[in-house]
């Protein structure tokens, strides 16, 4: 196979005869250029690829993308890769690593204080941009002509059946680990500590409502926009315009070929990196969360190096994984973990107080529309500015601690699931793309935190009614024994060890249905409280804890897999043929990373870890905005050009390679 060589024109246009025997193409340099103009660029280099295939008849089933269109491409040793995307990738790693080594307590101060400052400055970009995602996918989806576009040619068929695409959708989004460690933990921690806690005249059940309300607004529509924006521009640029399947050929519409160059490696560059940090995070959290419940049932010591253990096995299992490639591997793990994810879920249902948790469910619903535009604007304006003369304002670090990091965190996946969304989805249409992608994860997280996060609520109310108050190591006083917290003690090494494991009082309702202890959850630690809910269940809570154990797992272990597939995407121009070497190597890449930030910081990690991220999601949040204006104008021209123009050696070929390359399938 020899380089195919373009037919450039004086301007290093692509150049092919149009109908009318005239050279068309796009000057990158002005991206005024006219819709007509960027679609015969388009033809140009489906006429120039053409052209090379015919002149290597003998090839014609490994068209070679990066090498046609001049990207910066490495091959030796069984390795492929763009080498300024890796290079530039493991260079801010190695620096950030060193500097969280060598300088750890100036790293851990200064990342607090920079992600307040990002913070403080930019709560409009985050908030306002969420918000214009939401409304462009909603015109996309209300669009009779954008929603009908299918990911591939007219009569592609898709891969995967509706059932396991959804199942793979969901289990490699990274929601697992973050469902189960939050599940409980984040509505107990809203009912204590939220925006509203200044007002001093919630009751304890508008502060409960209002503590679901915005876990859904933290995991639900908002949330999962950003990948669905960068599912479909992924897709309709690798399967629609014939481009390589990788973050860059997103911004083709806009920039032509120059998103082949220099300026698309630092796109996917920072794709790389981004990516890298939020699985890094995700495997933080799955780790301590299973060291948890480990503790729980076996008495493991809750440790650091417990914790470096259990990521090492699990970067072993999802490099197993990876070599199992993209349908025995990552399809099969994620049906199993979404079978399993969804048992925990009924059993939760079954077990605790049904009617309660469905009545929960249908009313929260209902409350977080009514609160959905006002809730989705607000941006902590006013308590931003510090405390008030009548003490009322709401804390002014909370979008600091919650709903800033949780839009990095989310934009930060983007280019990981946005691009595995795109992937599994050839052949579907883009309305078919939004329904999966935001109805199916949305209601399923919706009615996973009205069952755990109303099992929670229900226990706190009751564990304070009925005198569970905090139990400390040593008290000098009586005080404690009668305040929710030991931090209320006069004197005395009063530190908090968990509730009482039955109440002081003989108080306990005779209803409560299957439960052998409760205990005030608002003085547990997060990575506690899920435990705290499904052990008080005494018929099943043993068992349910092991579950949790088996579905954390393999929520990592997908994450892992899935990530290290994307990332090779990523760092070999869209390739897919990548040796199982190299899939491998990226799995310890994100492994590795894991494991020292863990090291060096223990728990403080993750706490620097979601700096970074903030700081990477800041950049990103804006390449997903200039990304709904690259795919409004891919979508623009192909409702626009004739489909007897359309890029069938690409999408043919090119489609071919990426399931068949090298003899492994994918």
């Amino acid at each position: 196979w020899s380089r195919p060589q373009l037919t450039m024109s004086s301007s290093s246009e692509v150049e092919e005869s149009s109908p009318e025997g005239e050279p068309v193409g796009l000057d990158p340099l002005n991206p005024s250029n006219s819709l007509k103009k960027a679609r015969s660029t388009r033809r140009g280099i489906a006429g120039a690829t053409q052209n090379a295939i015919s002149e290597n008849s003998d090839e014609k089933n490994k068209l070679d993308l990066p090498r046609l269109l001049h990207m910066n491409d490495v091959q030796g040793f069984g390795l492929r890769g763009n080498p300024v995307v890796i290079f530039l990738s493991l260079l801010g790693t190695l620096i950030v690593v060193i500097i969280a080594v060598t300088k750890k307590d100036e790293f851990f101060s200064h990342a607090v204080i920079t992600k307040r400052w990002i913070t403080n400055n930019f709560t409009w970009l985050f908030i306002g941009a969420q918000n214009i995602w939401v409304l462009f996918i909603a015109y996309i989806w209300l669009s009779p002509k954008y929603g009908k576009i299918k990911l591939g040619n007219d009569d592609t068929k898709p891969d995967y059946n509706t059932v396991t695409w959804f199942m793979m959708m969901f289990g490699t989004a990274g929601t697992g680990t973050g469902l189960v460690y939050y599940g409980v933990g984040e509505p107990i921690l809203h009912l204590g500590y939220n925006r509203y806690v200044a007002r001093g005249y919630l009751t304890f059940d508008e502060l409960s409502q209002t503590s679901i309300n915005l876990a859904y607004y933290h995991w639900g529509i908002h949330a999962w926009m950003c990948y669905t924006i960068v599912g479909i521009s992924t897709g309709v640029a690798a399967y629609r315009l014939g481009l390589p399947l990788t973050i860059r050929s997103c911004f083709f519409p806009i920039f032509g070929k120059m998103v082949f160059g220099w300026w698309g490696d630092l796109v996917d560059t920072l794709s790389v990196f981004t990516t890298l940090f939020a699985i890094s995070i995700s495997m933080g959290v799955g780790a301590i969360q299973i060291n948890t419940g480990l503790n729980l049932l076996f008495g493991v010591n809750q440790s650091t190096g417990v914790n470096v253990i259990l990521i090492a096995l699990m970067t072993v299992l999802g490099g197993i994984s990876a070599h199992a490639g993209l349908r025995k591997g990552v399809r099969v793990l994620s049906i199993i973990s979404f079978c399993v994810m969804l048992s925990l879920l009924f059993m939760a249902l079954l077990a605790d107080d049904t009617k309660y948790l469905l009545n929960l469910f249908f009313q929260s619903i209902g409350y977080h529309i009514h609160t959905f535009i006002v809730l989705g604007s607000h941006t902590d304006a006013f308590a931003q500015l510090g405390i008030t003369v009548d003490k009322k304002s709401g804390p002014q670090i909370w979008m600091d601690w919650w709903t800033i990091f949780y839009w990095s965190w989310w934009v930060s996946w983007s280019p990981f699931v946005g691009m595995f969304i795109a992937r599994i989805s050839k052949g579907r249409t883009i309305k078919e793309v939004i329904n999966a992608s935001l109805t199916g994860p949305v209601l399923f997280t919706m009615v996973w935190f009205a069952v755990f996060g109303g099992a929670g609520l229900r226990m706190e109310r009751l564990a304070i009614r009925d005198g569970c108050y905090a139990r400390c190591k040593i008290v000098k006083d009586n005080i404690a024994f009668s305040s929710a917290y030991c931090s209320s003690a006069m004197y005395g090494n009063s530190v908090s060890t968990g509730t009482s494991r039955m109440a002081y009082f003989d108080m306990t309702p005779t209803d409560m249905k299957n439960c052998s202890e409760i205990r005030q959850l608002s003085t547990r630690t997060i990575d506690q409280m899920w435990f705290d809910v499904i052990s008080q269940y005494s018929n099943i809570g043993n068992f349910m804890i092991v579950v949790s154990l088996i579905a954390m797992v393999l929520s990592v272990v997908t994450t892992n897999d899935s990530g290290s597939i994307i990332l090779n995407y990523i760092g070999s121009n869209g390739m897919s043929g990548a040796s199982v070497v190299q899939k491998q190597l990226y799995s310890l890449w994100i492994g590795l990373v894991t494991m020292i930030m863990l090291l060096v910081g223990g728990n403080k990690a993750l706490t620097a870890l979601q700096t970074v991220i903030v700081v990477l999601g800041l950049p990103y949040t804006v390449i997903v905005c200039v990304m709904c204006y690259a795919l409004h104008m891919a979508m623009e021209m192909e409702l626009h050009e004739d489909t007897d123009q359309s890029l069938t050696v690409i999408q043919g070929r090119y489609n071919k390679l990426q399931e068949k390359d090298n003899g492994m399938e994918f």
